[in-house]
């Protein structure tokens, strides 16, 4: 191909929109003219099947929506699953086929197909899938945006300052620009962590949304660097504060119009009031530490968000684990406990903890605590991108 390879881990923003596999040179026409008319490279859509498309996602990050053709499938359900195994979770597929049967289509939806397509098919009747397709992504994958919620299973256990070491390595390891929102607008400390001013600028969001625009956001968000900024508040401690979910939901998309990795602290009694707010993140983040407590009030997260019906990816965080007044029980023994295993786990640094706390910098900037490692895997997973992966527009130079 004419262009240039792609950086590995490409950001959500960078993510190709559209990745088909077709075995049929008419289907394969009609798909390239409709990415034509999107401004789409000719190379989005490719020949072969089932197997292609598996090569292909096995070296190259993956698309935001992936056409397969099971024609030359004998077990079309299973790789169906298979591939969507090896997607990101906002990731969609439409499927082509040969079988005009009411309940293929079906088994098609069951493995977790967006759509399932005749073939030939025709340009109104991709057009139309296409457009359905979009329509079930969410509004941070629209604009592009990875927007990741923090929340503590309780107070004390960390979840801020994973949240704010995560954006600054997001912003300063992995290129990627981002936006932290501190939600805690009375007593936050997002800003006050990294010596920064707090602004006002998020209150005024969430109290009248309508303001809401790319002027707003650019004078609202704190610059902590090029890459990195910081939206939150100081509000007085008698302040009622009401926040709308469809405002925080119009604030994330708009961030998203500037930044493509939203993270966003949000305070456990924020969600316990408002559940609703959890549904603008395509993953959460759950900081706990390895106290009975701690553990306890995971599964009660965890299962409270379940009855709200969120549905975004969930990990569970184990910070400060190490030495620590109070007691921890092993790992192991949490995990028994769980509703689930722990996804990551943070070792306590009190030297380099209290360090950085008194320079007003973040943990992670220091490359020799025990706790950076941790935290720049974390960060790596929550970006959702894989090592050395390729962009599919890129994928052949010849």
């Amino acid at each position: 191909m004419a262009r240039a390879l792609a950086a590995p881990n490409a950001p959500e923003a960078e993510r190709e929109p559209l990745a088909a596999f077709v075995g049929d040179d008419i289907t394969r026409e009609v798909i390239g003219r409709i990415a034509a008319e999107r401004g789409w490279a000719p190379s989005c859509v490719q020949a072969g099947g089932v197997s292609t498309a598996a090569r292909a996602l096995a070296i190259v990050d993956p698309p935001r929506i992936l056409v397969v053709d099971v024609s030359d499938s004998d077990d079309p359900d299973a790789d169906v699953r298979a591939l969507i195994g090896m997607l990101e979770r906002e990731a969609r597929v439409i499927v082509l086929g040969t079988v005009n049967d009411v309940g293929f289509y079906r088994r098609m939806v069951g493995a977790g197909a967006t759509d399932y397509l005749l073939k030939p098919a025709t340009q109104e009747t991709f057009r139309d899938a296409l457009a359905k397709t979009e329509a079930t992504l969410s509004p941070q994958s629209k604009s592009g945006a990875r927007t990741v919620l923090f929340v503590g299973s309780r107070g004390g256990v960390g979840a801020t300052t994973v949240a704010m070491n995560c954006a600054w390595l997001a912003a300063n390891q992995l290129q990627r620009k981002v936006c932290l929102v501190d939600m805690d607008l009375q007593l936050g400390t997002v800003a006050l962590s990294l010596d920064l001013d707090p602004g006002t600028g998020l209150r005024d969001a969430l109290s009248d949304p309508d303001r809401i625009d790319e002027v707003f956001i650019d004078r609202a968000v704190v610059k902590a660097s090029e890459r990195f900024a910081v939206l939150g508040g100081e509000e007085p401690l008698d302040d009622a504060l009401i926040i709308e979910p469809q405002a925080v939901r119009k604030l994330v998309t708009a961030l998203g119009e500037s930044y493509d990795t939203i993270f966003i602290d949000m305070p456990t009694r924020l969600v316990v009031a408002q559940p609703d707010l959890l549904a603008v993140a395509s993953e959460i983040v759950i900081v706990c530490d390895l106290s009975l407590a701690s553990l306890r009030d995971v599964n009660r997260v965890r299962r409270f968000a379940g009855a709200a019906g969120i549905e975004a990816r969930q990990l569970i965080v184990a910070n400060l684990v190490g030495t620590r007044k109070g007691g921890q029980i092993a790992k192991a023994d949490f995990e028994k406990g769980l509703d689930g295993k722990i996804d990551c786990t943070i070792p306590l640094d009190t030297k380099s903890a209290s360090a950085a706390a008194n320079l007003g910098v973040a943990l992670a900037s220091d490359s020799r605590s025990a706790a950076t490692a941790a935290l720049s895997a974390l960060t790596s997973t929550l970006i959702g991108t894989k090592p050395g992966k390729r962009s599919f527009w890129r994928l052949k130079r010849k």
